[in-house]
Parts: structure tokens; sequence; C-alpha cells
């Protein structure tokens, strides 16, 4: 069996069941979303280094790193926060329907990995 591949040359996103898990999938791939991401990724991504490295001279995480991570973390629940009041749910709610939906297979979780 071939699998189709969109334009980016990954498999569609999962069909619409009007599911919770589907509207916040699609809510984290949502063009603006990536553009966000895209944008914190090309103004920082020069700052990071290959820690683990052999080559590395450094084997800790610059402090900096965390007020990044800070950063990143604001934004993603400034989006996930908007979502869950959209929707009208918790966050609970929203993880025990992406759990849900990924067991039963209705679920790709392309945006984030569930459990």
């Amino acid at each position: 069996m071939e699998l189709d591949l969109h334009a980016h040359s990954h498999p569609p996103g999962p069909s619409n069941d009007g599911s919770l898990a589907y509207r916040l999938e699609d809510y984290l791939l949502s063009a603006s979303c990536l553009m966000e991401l895209n944008g914190f990724a090309q103004r920082h991504a020069h700052k990071f280094e290959d820690v683990g490295h052999p080559c590395s001279p450094r084997h800790d995480h610059p402090h900096d790193w965390y007020d990044l991570f800070q950063e990143y973390e604001a934004m993603m629940r400034k989006r996930t926060d908007e979502f869950l009041h959209r929707e009208g749910v918790t966050a609970e709610q929203a993880v025990e329907e992406c759990v849900l939906a990924k067991e039963t297979g209705r679920f790709l979780g392309q945006a984030f990995e569930v459990g």
C-alpha cells in the first residue's frame, strides 16, 4: 500500500472526526502557531549547541537556556490556554481525550506526543 503525501512530504493528518483531540492538533498545527514557533526558532536557534557532543567544550546547559525555555513555555501556554478557554474544557479533560484518541488509533499525534 502506498501512502499519499501532502506538499510537505508528510502523511496527511487524521480525518476530522470532530473530537477535541483532532481540534487541538489542528489548532497546534495551524499556520499562525507554526509561524510563531518558527519565529522563536529563528530568533534563538543560534544560541544552542549540542552539549553532549564529544567535540563540545560544555557538559552542562547555560543558565540563559532556561530563560529561553521559559519564553517558549509561556508562548505555548498562552496558545493552549486560548484553545482550552475557547473549547470550554480543562487541561485534564484535553489530555484525557488525547490519550483516549491515541489509544483508539484516531490520533496521529503530529503536534505532540501524549503519554
